[in-house]
């Protein structure tokens, strides 16, 4: 019996190594990230306890100040009747998440990250929106160009839109994003090329674009392999390969990065 020819064997074992150790780099990366989450969730709660402690402080010495400067007798105050219901209403609001201000919007095409730009203000500060109209303002307000100019018309004349977020949002959708990300998305990703770039600089750009391409694995992976350069094609040639694209990422990344 012939036996395994030692060089593809010590190929694969390559490659099963370099999985194990991406593995191993990844749970180090996920335990880093549970462990910066944990800090600032502590310093999170320090910063609202030292707010609380800072606003207790200050309601202490308005109340003494009212009390050393008042002739008149402050009345009894009758027993609460229901002091279950007393403290239910003694609450804090919550502090706003503070988010960057979404980029000014004008005419470029895809109006999309605008978009969900602003969902993120909706979203994590819905106190500050809580009608559709405090919603469509606030898109027209970081609105410039044809798209401030068409949105000041619709709000203008009073438009039925201007009350709706989702039919402002679709609208606006409609006349300025002229491109289907998914169409879009498969043009890119035919024609992207790896060369001359580093592999890991195309693998991140690739699962940037792909996620809109509405693609299976199996395509994916032939895309994304006919992108790599002829020497990373060589070096895949007689590799056994994973059946998913992150993992095949994942080999590259060791070998290449």
């Amino acid at each position: 019996m012939d036996s395994a020819n030692p060089k593809t064997l010590q190929t694969a074992l390559s490659a099963h190594g370099n999985i194990i150790y991406l593995h191993q780099e990844q749970l180090k990366t996920i335990s880093h990230g549970v462990k910066d989450l944990s800090d600032r969730q502590e310093d999170f709660q320090t910063s609202v306890t030292s707010q609380v402690n800072h606003l207790a402080e200050q309601l202490h010495r308005v109340l003494t100040h009212q009390e050393a400067t008042s002739t008149a007798p402050i009345p009894a105050t009758p027993p609460d009747a229901n002091p279950a219901a007393n403290q239910a209403e003694v609450s804090f609001s919550p502090v706003p998440l503070r988010l960057a201000s979404p980029e000014k919007y004008s005419e470029s095409g895809n109006c999309r990250t605008f978009l969900v730009q602003c969902d993120l203000h909706y979203q994590l500060n819905p106190a500050a929106f809580v009608s559709d109209e405090a919603k469509v303002a606030f898109m027209v307000s970081h609105l410039t160009g044809r798209a401030a100019a068409w949105a000041t018309a619709e709000w203008s004349r009073d438009s039925s839109i201007c009350g709706s977020f989702t039919a402002f949002k679709n609208t606006m959708s409609r006349i300025f994003d002229l491109t289907s990300p998914a169409g879009e998305a498969t043009h890119v990703l035919m024609q992207r090329k790896q060369h001359p770039r580093p592999v890991l600089d195309y693998a991140i750009e690739f699962r940037t674009i792909d996620i809109d391409s509405g693609w299976n694995t199996p395509a994916l992976i032939d895309a994304f392999r006919n992108g790599l350069s002829e020497t990373i094609k060589d070096y895949l040639a007689p590799l056994e390969l994973p059946q998913d694209l992150e993992s095949l990422i994942s080999i590259l990344f060791v070998e290449h990065i």
